[in-house]
């Protein structure tokens, strides 16, 4: 007996849509059909979506989890220690930015002075505490995705003129793109 779309939907918790983006990128398709062309999947399919799942919480693209499945073992490591690696990287950036958190907040002074902060002395202070221009930049790119109207108070507050902010935002889409 095999289960309905909506029935599997339940038991993984997850949409109906995403069954269906599955099965529309080929990444798992049901084994069978029923007479009035609804999908059902069987066991097999079940356990080919735990392993899917699997791999997508660990955060392993889509793309890749496709070939994943049908990998020799060696193709298998080779995949996810890249995603291992890529990671490890992506930790050690959060480490850097909580870094830059911990130094700024030593400084709390700088907070209470920050309305006579002007864009020169922030560049100090960022290259003081070690980031690099693309540091910073990436730093401001971040921001600017995550806070956008933040990162604009921020930017008029350090005195940049208009067409600077607009050049500083436009960079950080350019280095998110």
């Amino acid at each position: 007996m095999g289960h309905t779309v909506g029935k599997v939907a339940k038991m993984f918790n997850i949409s109906r849509t995403t069954l269906l983006y599955y099965d529309s990128k080929g990444i798992l398709s049901p084994s069978e059909r029923s007479e009035s062309g609804y999908r059902i999947y069987n066991n097999d399919d079940i356990e080919k979506l735990k392993q899917i799942l699997l791999y997508k919480n660990a955060g392993v693209p889509l793309t890749k989890i496709n070939q994943l499945i049908s990998a020799s073992k060696s193709d298998f490591i080779s995949v996810l220690m890249q995603r291992l690696s890529e990671l490890n990287d992506e930790i050690n950036t959060i480490k850097k930015k909580q870094d830059v958190i911990i130094d700024i907040l030593r400084h709390v002074e700088l907070y209470k002075i920050f309305m006579d902060v002007d864009k020169g002395l922030w560049e100090k202070i960022l290259s003081s505490i070690g980031l690099t221009k693309e540091q910073a930049d990436r730093w401001h790119a971040d921001f600017e995705k995550n806070s956008p109207k933040q990162h604009q108070s921020l930017l008029k507050a350090l005195g940049m003129k208009e067409n600077e902010i607009r050049e500083m935002r436009e960079l950080c889409i350019r280095i998110k793109a």
